[in-house]
């Protein structure tokens, strides 16, 4: 058996960026192809469910690192709140890269995906706002108070990366984690 020329972790990345970019209905064959290095037919050995199932490894891809570094890090009371809060926006300012990389619920919230993957973006912002909850409720709001502030958290998230990549300025991602982290320490 001949050896990948891409392992899968990094073919489910370089899938992510274009999906991200993209979309799913603009995501074409052709340019998941190009991106990764590998011809149709390979990307259809490795994913016999075509541009669906590639789209599902990602999500899982992604679901999995947010699950280890919010999810599990929001719930951890070993560690003291405000640190967990902090850890959880470095990762997400990672995963981001600092504002230069879009997120996948809107790529996915419109035409063919929205239709596929419904659930999925479903779970995903209800994992967001129950961990940003959980910390809200560690620090020390509200039950009530800290749902509205997970919310608002995931629409400043989400509205800072559509402008950051709008406008080519990583700096309104950055401004809006630390008035994010502000508005949970003051």
């Amino acid at each position: 058996m001949r050896p990948s020329k891409i392992d899968d972790i990094e073919l489910v990345n370089v899938l992510s960026r274009v999906i991200r970019t993209r979309g799913y209905d603009g995501a074409s064959l052709a340019e998941l192809s190009e991106a990764s290095g590998l011809k149709k037919a390979s990307l259809y050995h490795r994913f016999p469910n075509g541009k669906t199932e590639m789209t599902e490894a990602v999500l899982k891809h992604i679901d999995n690192f947010f699950d280890r570094n919010l999810r599990e890090i929001a719930y951890d009371e070993n560690r003291k709140v405000a640190e967990r809060l902090l850890s959880v926006l470095d990762n997400i300012k990672e995963f981001y890269e600092n504002g230069g990389l879009p997120c996948i619920i809107p790529a996915l919230s419109v035409g063919e995906g929205y239709r596929l993957f419904a659930e999925q973006i479903a779970q995903s912002i209800d994992l967001w706002t129950s961990s940003f909850t959980k910390l809200g409720t560690d620090l020390g709001f509200d039950k009530a108070e800290a749902g509205l502030k997970a919310r608002n958290t995931l629409i400043k998230i989400q509205g800072a990366l559509i402008v950051a990549n709008g406008l080519q300025d990583k700096e309104v991602f950055k401004q809006s984690i630390e008035e994010i982290k502000e508005s949970y320490l003051s």
